[in-house]
């Protein structure tokens, strides 16, 4: 079993490593924050994160899924603040 939970946790680390990447590039696009794949990629960063005891990650991505279903912008800051918690992640 924990051999499995380990197999789980490297695929998340690796997923966070390619979320941060994601969140860096939009930084500068902002026209990705507007679409359905970032969108899902909030959705599911948020789940996971709390999987993985990664609770502030979560919130703060679940936050950001949040604007965007209430079609509000997320902005610079917004990002940036999540860019920086994933990074103590990553």
């Amino acid at each position: 079993m924990s051999n499995k939970f380990g197999d789980l946790s490297h695929r998340f680390q690796k997923r966070c490593e390619d979320d941060l990447e994601l969140l860096k590039i939009a930084l500068i696009d902002t026209s990705m924050r507007s679409s359905d794949d970032f969108q899902r990629r909030l959705h599911q960063l948020a789940g996971a994160s709390g999987f993985f005891g990664q609770a502030e990650l979560g919130e703060r991505a679940l936050a950001l899924e949040g604007r965007l279903v209430a079609g509000l912008e997320i902005n610079d800051l917004h990002l940036q603040d999540l860019i920086d918690r994933l990074a103590l992640v990553v």
